[in-house]
């Protein structure tokens, strides 16, 4: 079930019944207009901007592709979907044609995240690592290692220079974008980190972990060296 909730009147505004099985992630478009969920072996794009009613069903080849993550492009115009057997498909939304696939075959794709500019596209895994790929060719750019445990949650900042990534080994990893090199390892929660994110400005990085801890950290202490955020 995905139920749309209007934020002003705490009120339901819209309820889909649309996978058969549990929905794994939700994204909205940047634009607005969309809304994708994925769940199971497929992704429903629906458009939220007027009548609210699904635009797109989106399939992956094989009953093993189940749908973990989706994520839009900074135009609104492609949507990006990380599967569990380590494959990223790319559609267009307007087409509805894949024009680009990224093969992982080292584990299970857990987050998926375009960079600010659209160039980039950002994978987190289970296979301890998160990566980043050329979003107009699938090429595989930089393998970010060195957490011990999943990465269920990768993101770029608002410059798109940097990446932080959240590991259930109970650290948040800074990374240069450029070279994949790491800048900072942060393990201030003491249990699983499950989720990072960047606020707008760029100037805080937040975490979430298991044991309920929400931190929030000033990006320039985490990574002194660093004059550009």
């Amino acid at each position: 079930t995905i139920i749309l909730w209007d934020a002003r009147a705490s009120c339901i505004s819209q309820e889909w019944f649309a996978h058969d099985d549990r929905v794994n992630s939700l994204a909205f478009s940047p634009d607005g207009r969309y809304l994708a969920s994925a769940g199971g072996e497929k992704v429903a794009i629906w458009d939220i901007s007027g009548s609210s009613h699904q635009v797109a069903t989106l399939e992956g080849q094989t009953s093993a592709e189940y749908a973990s993550t989706a994520a839009f492009s900074p135009e609104s115009t492609h949507v990006a979907v990380g599967y569990r057997n380590g494959r990223i498909r790319v559609w267009d939304i307007g087409t509805r044609q894949e024009p680009l696939l990224c093969k992982d075959d080292t584990g299970g794709v857990t987050d998926v995240a375009f960079s600010p500019d659209g160039r980039l596209l950002l994978s987190a895994s289970n296979d301890k690592t998160a990566k980043t790929w050329d979003a107009r060719t699938g090429a595989l750019i930089h393998v970010l290692e060195g957490h011990e445990n999943w990465v269920p949650k990768a993101r770029f900042s608002p410059c798109g220079k940097y990446i932080a990534s959240a590991s259930y080994d109970g650290t948040v990893r800074v990374w240069r974008t450029s070279d994949g090199c790491c800048l900072a390892t942060l393990s201030d929660h003491g249990d699983s980190v499950l989720h990072v994110t960047y606020t707008p400005d760029g100037t805080m990085l937040w975490s979430a972990a298991r044991n309920g801890t929400v931190l929030g950290r000033r990006v320039q202490d985490c990574m002194p060296g660093e004059s550009e955020f």
